[in-house]
C-alpha cells in the first residue's frame, strides 16, 4: 500500500474489539482493508445497533446478524428511519430475558420505566 492511497484513497470505517474486549472504531483506507481481508487478518460481519431497556441499566449494543440475532428478525423489527433495533430485558426468577420490540412499543416501555 502506498503513501498516496493511505492519505488520499477512499476510507472505510472498521469497528471491532481490542485484545481486552474494548470496542474501537478506526478509519483505514479501502485498499488496506482489502489487503487485510485477503490475508485473513480481518473479515466483514454485519451488525445491528440495539438500544436495550434494562431495569438494571439501559445500554446500547451491537449484535452480529446471523450469530446474535437472525436476519429475518432484524428485517422485521428494525426501525426504517434509523436501521436500529429496540429491545427490552425483563428478569424472571433473576434470569434476564431480552426481547426485540417494535420502536413504538419500546418508547411506551421507556416512558413506563421513567427513562
Amino acid at each position: 500500500m502506498g503513501l498516496w492511497d493511505s492519505l488520499f484513497g477512499k476510507k472505510v470505517t472498521i469497528q471491532g474489539q481490542d485484545e481486552n474486549g474494548n470496542p474501537f472504531e478506526k478509519q483505514v483506507s479501502e485498499k488496506q482493508f482489502k489487503e487485510w481481508e485477503r490475508d485473513g487478518l480481518i473479515s466483514k460481519q454485519e451488525v445491528v445497533e440495539v438500544h436495550v431497556l434494562d431495569p438494571k441499566g439501559s445500554y446500547t449494543a451491537h449484535w452480529k446478524i446471523g450469530d446474535d440475532i437472525p436476519a429475518d428478525v432484524v428485517e422485521k423489527f428494525k426501525n426504517p428511519a434509523t436501521n436500529k433495533l429496540y429491545a427490552l430485558t425483563v428478569y424472571e426468577a433473576g434470569n434476564p430475558k431480552t426481547s426485540v420490540l417494535p420502536h413504538a412499543k419500546w418508547l411506551e416501555a421507556k416512558a413506563a420505566m421513567g427513562e
